[in-house]
């Protein structure tokens, strides 16, 4: 399966970020930002700990400062700020997300789909946390709640070529051939570069 991981991941760190800066907040959090634009995490980290320090309710200033966490593989420290923001705001969709990708990365694989419902739950329009639940079930061969997770996704959006080539991998691992073949069609149609490899092996013969 494609690193499908990294792909969302990037994506909704990048979006964080864009809310980071976005953000009315004091100097301190404001040069943390920009540290962390500049992969300078551990002078992000100690810049949103003066924040924090300053202003304990702002919540963001956790977040950030669990990403910078996050990407020096501190996931202990990211796991708690994350934990930290949650306490200020339990509706942040987002953070559960970010707290069930650390979750995966320590393979605590119950929590992380946990986190993930509950991010669906409050956002359940997001697609990338709907494929990103969906690839959790892959991985751990729960693969009829993938296939319903990728059909959500979809159904949610049908031009993504995504889906379609997670959904038609998951129905090859059911034997159904068929329908795998229909999907990575659909999906190779839809720009996905992949599919063409699964249809020449397992398809077009």
């Amino acid at each position: 399966m494609k690193n499908v991981y990294f792909f969302f991941s990037i994506i909704l760190f990048v979006s964080v970020y864009n809310i980071c800066i976005a953000q009315d907040t004091t100097d301190y959090y404001d040069r943390g930002c920009s540290k962390y634009n500049n992969k300078d995490y551990n002078g992000a980290i100690q810049d949103f700990t003066k924040d924090i320090q300053l202003h304990p309710r702002n919540y963001f200033s956790y977040v950030m400062r669990g990403m910078s966490y996050d990407y020096l593989k501190q996931v202990d420290y990211a796991i708690t700020d994350y934990n930290n923001a949650l306490e200020l705001d339990s509706t942040l969709d987002y953070v559960y997300e970010l707290r069930a990708i650390t979750f995966q990365k320590s393979e605590l694989y119950e929590a992380a789909l946990s986190d993930f419902t509950r991010a669906m739950d409050l956002n359940p329009s997001e697609i990338r946390i709907i494929n990103e639940r969906g690839n959790l079930y892959y991985d751990r061969k729960e693969y009829d709640k993938a296939i319903d997770d990728f059909s959500k996704s979809i159904f949610l959006n049908p031009a993504d070529p995504n889906a379609y080539f997670y959904r038609g991998l998951t129905k090859f691992m059911l034997d159904d051939i068929k329908a795998a073949c229909e999907d990575w069609t659909k999906a190779r149609d839809l720009g996905d570069k992949d599919s063409q490899k699964w249809l020449d092996k397992n398809c077009n013969k």
